[in-house]
């Protein structure tokens, strides 16, 4: 991933791009095992109860948790795309009065001078 500095300020798009793969990866990785778990407990069991009804077998288990498949991702892209914006136009308030700056380090180095601070 490629992220834009400008004048050693993250610009507002990479910071965006940041947070909304690092909360698509996070979040999918959170509930793909939950989902996992789920899964994994209905096929040995070989019943489930969804929405009060007792299923029972493989094959209806797996046409109930159907539209939970389908939704989760989805759900997991659209709470990224909104609250990874709200986050990012929070940083743009916070970045009016002061700024966000990016500084580079080496392993062996000290910080690079900034002309700000002097060092």
């Amino acid at each position: 991933m490629k992220l834009k500095v400008v004048d050693s300020r993250l610009s507002l798009g990479s910071a965006y791009k940041l947070i909304v793969v690092g909360w698509v990866l996070s979040w999918g990785a959170l509930f793909g095992t939950i989902f996992g778990f789920v899964v994994i407990a209905a096929i040995t069991s070989g019943s489930m109860t969804i929405n009060g009804e007792v299923v029972e077998g493989i094959g209806a288990i797996a046409v109930q948790i159907l539209p939970f498949v389908i939704m989760l991702p989805l759900i997991i892209v659209f709470h990224a795309f909104v609250f990874g914006g709200l986050l990012v136009a929070g940083l743009a308030l916070y970045r009016l009065y002061r700024p966000i700056e990016v500084v580079h380090f080496t392993e062996t180095d000290k910080p690079l001078p900034h002309p700000s601070n002097g060092t």
